[in-house]
């Protein structure tokens, strides 16, 4: 039987709030890479959101941020592919972006339908700090892993980031 200490759920876990003393049995559940990778994401992910609270925005909209800084231009749909982000919820994050002052949409060549985003001035101040609070974010994530432990952990990631369903 795998059981998980109980004091491993704090208030913020997913799991809800922390359960009386004594263990839980978690079942098949610890013997899953899935079940670890996702628990790792989800802290990752607390973390990340933890650092980024004060400058007001969602870790889904920081991305976006950092990839329209990367490639100016880019449709909404073509980000929405190349992130895996649907069509409606990617809508949604680039209203919030532009409502915000960090994009604009501009008229993209050879096609009146589509808009091509670009980040406006504060935008790119935006996602200069933003960049600066993501790599310190990832320092501190990956400071228990030596240089060759993070190395392999990335390239298992991208590995299996590359199944397909």
């Amino acid at each position: 039987m795998q059981t998980e200490s109980s004091s491993d759920a704090g208030p913020d876990s997913p799991s809800g709030p922390p359960q009386p003393a004594g263990e839980i049995d978690f079942g098949v559940l610890p013997s899953l890479f899935g079940y670890h990778l996702r628990r790792a994401q989800v802290a990752v992910f607390h973390h990340w959101s933890a650092a980024i609270r004060a400058i007001n925005i969602t870790p889904g909209q920081a991305g976006v941020l950092i990839v329209i800084s990367r490639n100016p231009g880019l449709t909404q749909a073509a980000l929405a592919r190349a992130m895996g982000i649907e069509k409606p919820t990617m809508l949604e994050v680039v209203d919030k972006l532009d409502r915000v002052g960090f994009i604009e949409r501009r008229p993209f060549p050879n096609d009146r339908r589509s808009r091509a985003l670009h980040l406006t001035a504060l935008g790119e101040r935006f996602a200069v700090e933003l960049a600066a609070l993501l790599l310190d974010h990832e320092r501190r994530m990956m400071e228990g892993f030596a240089p060759q432990e993070r190395e392999q952990l990335m390239a298992f990631l991208m590995r299996l980031s590359q199944i397909k369903p």
